[in-house]
């Protein structure tokens, strides 16, 4: 049983009191890690590894729906980078450019990314693009995962 509190008054309220047997704790604690998506762009074009993945300027929790990404000026490459145990990326619609889907200009490959802290490896989907020539001006893209 808890100790009997004290009421505002200086009064002992028993009836405050935690009673024995009646709050239960639990020892046992689960934690769940999960894998990032990436989406990103550079002005170079490096090799594709875990290390340059995980540098994408934009990342979170993998989840469905439409996520916008701006192209910056003078981009040479734009990466998505999805685990490869989800569906990842079904479209890509470049809003800057009368709403052109461009998905098929994307190329896609598999690349082993680590988790955080250098945590195990594991596959990645990966779809690049990268233009004839750099971007000449911002480009707004929206990218459907499933």
């Amino acid at each position: 049983a808890g100790d009997t509190p004290t009421t505002n008054m200086g009064n002992a309220s028993s009836q405050q009191a935690i009673q024995s047997q009646s709050a239960r704790q639990s020892n046992t604690i689960s934690i769940s890690g999960y894998r990032q998506f990436f989406i990103g762009s550079s002005n170079e074009k490096p090799a594709i590894n875990s290390a340059y993945i995980r540098a994408l300027q934009s990342k979170g929790s993998y989840s469905t729906g439409t996520k916008p990404y701006t192209v910056p000026v003078g981009a040479q490459r734009v990466v998505i980078a999805c685990p490869a145990t989800r569906t990842g990326m079904t479209k890509v619609i470049n809003t800057s450019a009368l709403n052109a889907d461009v998905t098929n200009t994307f190329t896609k490959q598999t690349v082993q990314v680590e988790g955080a802290n250098g945590f195990t490896a594991v596959d990645y989907n990966v779809w690049v693009f990268e233009p004839a020539v750099a971007y000449g001006q911002q480009a707004v893209l929206n990218i459907t995962l499933a």
